[in-house]
């Protein structure tokens, strides 16, 4: 994506694209300065601060690049999400001789509540302005996500990644697919997955 921003130049010479790993925006001197108005995060979070090592030093890094007034606003994924698709990642990985335990390390995201969100947050600094969970049910389209399969295949690749062969990969997806079968089909044959989205707004104070 960024390779295609400044191939088509959006924002012209004004904007500034590159890449930089958002848990170590503390070693970015010249991003980390405390001139911007605003920092904005879309789908992105849960990756990033599962790290626990450098949850609290991401989001107070973010603080410190704001000026005083302004805003950092996201949305992520919550307490509550895909609960269905790490469930049966983990069961079908021991199944195939993976340690629970392994299992479990690997999984790739963290899904905050609203009320640690909210907690840390203001323990940083921020003024809080809206904060909320809302499931919002994620439809499983063959075309633009590769459907279920599809879907858990690209999601959860580190988990597959523990496999040693291909023939294993596909045997965990088409397990976990009919694990899934019923509890995420509706009755005109679309398959959902649970989605709680966690959206947010918190300013930095004038002082």
């Amino acid at each position: 994506m960024i390779e295609a921003a400044k191939k088509l130049d959006y924002g012209e010479a004004v904007t500034d694209f590159r890449v930089v790993d958002c848990r170590l925006l503390n070693k970015e001197a010249d991003i980390v300065n405390g001139n911007w108005d605003k920092v904005a995060s879309n789908a992105a979070l849960h990756w990033v601060l599962r790290d626990p090592t450098t949850r609290v030093s991401t989001l107070e890094t973010v603080f410190r690049s704001l000026k005083p007034g302004g805003t950092f606003f996201f949305e992520m994924c919550g307490f509550g999400n895909a609960p269905e698709m790490v469930t049966s990642y983990i069961f079908a990985l021991v199944n195939h001789g993976i340690p629970v335990e392994k299992a479990e390390e690997m999984c790739p995201w963290f899904h905050p509540s609203d009320d640690y969100m909210k907690g840390l947050l203001e323990d940083i600094g921020f003024q809080v302005q809206k904060i909320d969970l809302k499931p919002k049910p994620l439809k499983m389209n063959p075309e633009i996500n590769g459907g279920l399969e599809g879907f858990m295949g690209l999601l959860g690749a580190p988990w597959l990644d523990l496999l040693d062969s291909e023939e294993k990969k596909k045997s965990v997806l088409k397990q976990m697919c009919r694990m899934l079968r019923h509890g995420t089909t509706k009755e005109d044959g679309s398959q959902w997955i649970t989605y709680y989205s966690l959206r947010c707004v918190a300013v930095k104070p004038m002082s």
